[in-house]
């Protein structure tokens, strides 16, 4: 038997030789290849966010950075995300990795041999919060059922935002029992708490994290 004080500690698996935080790491799983061709390849690869730049890694190699799209697909800055905040949230749907970080919303596409990254678009448009010429956006995300989940946008951290079902691409709410919707994490008539994280729970559960409380939706509004 081996002492515990005596066994091997963590040792990293690469480590980067330039400067700046490791902001963001999901794993994904798609079927992938060349763009226009029929993906018959499934890769097991992790979207790495460090200094604003993203990277894909593979099992076995080291990471790497991914193509940036171009034209009106393009991300809004350079590098696609903020490299000053402290985390960037996101999520795995479909063939796709969505980021954001309070200042830009941007999607990877994940089924190309090389990833790209890519504008998300229609939340620039929809989930955002403008005070004094300054557009604030969403700085949590996560996946419920079939929709994407929005929220922590500063000057409305007590609402959130859920795509259109199947369609992280429509924002705009509307009656439609799967179109797009928003609410708030608050009884009526009472002063909201922040939305801190986003927790799903298996498919059907959803946890909003507040600062002083908790709440949990069971079933899609």
């Amino acid at each position: 038997r081996m002492r515990l004080s005596s066994r091997a500690g963590f040792n990293p698996i690469y480590e980067f030789g330039s400067a700046g935080p490791i902001q963001c790491m999901v794993r994904c799983v798609a079927y992938t290849g060349a763009s226009g061709a029929l993906k018959t390849v499934i890769k097991d690869r992790t979207i790495v966010v460090k200094a604003g730049v993203v990277y894909y890694l593979e099992q076995g190699g080291v990471p790497t950075v991914c193509s940036i799209a171009g034209g009106a697909s393009a991300p809004v800055n350079t590098p696609a995300l903020n490299a000053s905040v402290r985390t960037v949230e996101g999520v795995q749907f479909n063939d796709y990795v969505y980021l954001c970080d309070g200042i830009n919303y941007v999607k990877v596409d994940i089924s190309l041999t090389v990833p790209q990254v890519e504008k998300w678009v229609d939340p620039y448009s929809h989930i955002k919060v403008t005070v004094s010429g300054t557009s604030n956006y969403a700085t949590l995300v996560a996946r419920y059922g079939a929709r994407i989940v929005l929220a922590g946008v500063a000057d409305a951290e007590t609402n959130w935002f859920m795509s259109h079902i199947d369609n992280p691409e429509d924002w705009n709410p509307n009656s439609g029992v799967t179109d797009a919707i928003a609410g708030g994490g608050s009884e009526y008539g009472t002063l909201g708490d922040r939305i801190v994280a986003l927790i799903p729970l298996g498919n059907t559960g959803l946890l909003f994290a507040g600062q002083r409380s908790m709440s949990y939706l069971t079933v899609d509004p």
